[in-house]
């Protein structure tokens, strides 16, 4: 069974680019790591995997089009600390090592999703095929 993970979005469907999220995270937070360049690492690993699995070319460029535009993020204050790859423009995941880390998280990733203007849903990964349900 796989952590929980949080998913963070903007009930309007609006999303804030790199910058914007950043000028609003950046205050937030006791401890805020910003790290761009292993974002753009991030996204040429996928890049990479996509290719290993033969993914259509124009899949593999909508992905490489994130570079530039993705910062892996660190967020920690008193509520605990988080960290998520941030994608100017899109939804947010968080993904825990463990539940337990999630509950710690809680609190952080509640003032996130607040500084941000977006809603968080808890992320429910669909039964394994042919698992049975009960």
């Amino acid at each position: 069974m796989r952590p929980a993970t949080d998913h963070l979005y903007h009930p309007d469907g609006y999303h804030h680019d790199l910058t914007e999220a950043v000028r609003r995270i950046a205050p937030a937070f006791r401890r805020v790591v910003i790290d761009r360049d292993r974002g753009d690492t991030w996204v040429r690993g996928g890049y990479d995997e996509l290719g290993r699995l033969n993914a259509p070319r124009v899949i593999r460029e909508s992905h490489l089009s994130m570079l530039g535009r993705t910062a892996h993020i660190i967020v920690a204050d008193e509520a605990g600390c988080a960290e998520f790859y941030l994608v100017g423009g899109e939804d947010i995941e968080v993904e825990y090592a463990s539940d337990a880390h999630r509950a710690e998280c809680r609190g952080v990733v509640r003032v996130l999703a607040e500084v941000l203007g977006y809603e968080r849903m808890d992320k429910v990964e669909p039964p394994a095929f042919g698992r049975p349900q009960g």
